[in-house]
């Protein structure tokens, strides 16, 4: 059974990112990594690298693949971020 505290942060949690998403914008980064996902979602392109972390290395391609399940289904941006939220 879970601790109440853990189920009471986690429910704030979820309040807090879901209240005002339709206030939601997007940062220069983020914004990359939806064209990145829309992209997979419109099967044009399949990436092997993921996004470079503080212009130093490059992380794994899942963030993308990840941003590109409900781009499959809905045809707006706030759609990923609602499933990231979630």
């Amino acid at each position: 059974m879970m601790h109440p505290g853990f189920l009471a942060a986690l429910g704030l949690s979820a309040f807090l990112h879901l209240a005002y998403w339709d206030l939601t914008w997007f940062s220069i980064d983020q914004t990359r990594d939806l064209q990145v996902a829309e992209a997979i979602a419109r099967g044009e392109q399949y990436p092997l690298v993921g996004p470079t972390m503080r212009g130093i290395a490059r992380i794994g391609p899942l963030y993308y693949y990840l941003c590109a399940i409900p781009l499959l289904v809905w045809d707006d941006p706030r759609a990923v971020y609602l499933f990231l939220a979630l």
